[in-house]
């Protein structure tokens, strides 16, 4: 089996040297591009919120934290893969490919687990509010991500402080990615088989029930209703609840057209991992892995654009920032 994986990085590898000045152009072409807008979208997003406090709110702590997350991946990571594709090749030294590895783990299931996160908050904002203010504050909500990221780091470095694995380079995803010592093939099987589990296929399955209680109630929601009030106070009562109850449903909206394209990108990624797992170490053709890249990295650019385009508040205070900061550059 080890002889059969060795066949096909370096099958990978060779591809990888052999391509054509157009194949190289174009595919390090789309990864500077998903970089940029990763990096100028997300920390639009975190500027934005650090300029205006009426954007802080326990919703906005989270998708801040993806926005974090995000940028960290188009500053420490797509670079890395942009030089690969360019260069045909990994040109750096050991240890970038053990602190790329190691980046790549940890941010990819913050990303994951941070959704997760945040389809179990809009889970009890809309279909349990009764015990939200119990459960969730800004504060909270801080204290939940950081305890989700400690829990991340400790999972991925176990393996390695017990010398069961290390990082490699994977020309086919063009990445440092875990790879298991010869002798620890049980164990490899198992911390796959855990990780696949907990790491990827529960978190998709708390999203996806949350997100249907959610939708769920909001469709039977008997608030939005058009007012039939002749008591003027009964009229402000029932615009209030009408007023908040819209705002909710346009969140939820937003947020779940975030989680659909989280989900749409990360199942190709899901799939490539579960039969690299069964089927052996760069297995598969190179374009699915290339798929699985790009995916992968298009999923850091994608929130930013979704949440710039659903959410109006968000649009608005946006162009009052750079209007305002347009003004001030003219005034100097």
């Amino acid at each position: 089996m080890e002889e059969e994986e060795q066949k096909n990085v370096e099958r990978l590898s060779s591809l990888l040297r052999s391509r054509s000045p157009t194949t190289i152009f174009f595919e390090s072409f789309f990864i500077i591009l998903i970089d940029l807008t990763a990096l100028v979208g997300n920390v639009l997003v975190c500027f934005v919120f650090y300029k205006k406090p009426m954007l802080r709110t326990i919703t906005n702590v989270y998708i801040g934290a993806l926005a974090i997350s995000d940028v960290l991946i188009s500053v420490l990571v797509m670079p890395c893969t942009a030089m690969i594709f360019i260069k045909g090749e990994w040109i750096f030294t050991d240890v970038v490919c053990q602190y790329q590895g190691f980046v790549v783990l940890l941010l990819a299931w913050a990303s994951l687990h941070i959704m997760t996160l945040t389809a179990i908050n809009r889970y009890y904002r809309v279909v349990r509010p009764n015990v939200y203010t119990k459960w969730f504050s800004i504060k909270s909500s801080i204290v939940m991500i950081c305890s989700t990221l400690v829990i991340i780091i400790i999972v991925i470095v176990i393996p390695i402080a017990g010398a069961w694995s290390h990082f490699t380079f994977r020309p086919g995803k063009g990445t440092c990615f875990m790879t298991f010592n010869k002798s620890f093939k049980t164990t490899r099987m198992v911390y796959i088989a855990g990780v696949v589990l907990f790491y990827s296929v529960l978190p998709m399955i708390i999203i996806f029930i949350c997100y249907y209680k959610v939708l769920k109630t909001v469709k039977n929601h008997t608030t939005v209703i058009h007012p039939s009030f002749k008591n003027p106070l009964q009229k402000r009562e029932q615009a209030r609840a009408t007023s908040m109850s819209v705002r909710e449903v346009n969140v939820t909206r937003t947020l779940f057209c975030m989680v659909v394209g989280f989900v749409v990108c990360w199942i190709p990624v899901i799939i490539v991992e579960m039969l690299n797992s069964f089927l052996g170490t760069a297995s598969l053709p190179r374009g699915a892995y290339l798929c699985y890249l790009y995916f992968a990295y298009i999923s850091s650019a994608l929130n930013p654009i979704i949440y710039g385009v659903m959410n109006k508040t968000f649009r608005r205070e946006l162009f009052s920032v750079l209007l305002l900061r347009k003004t001030e550059v003219c005034l100097s």
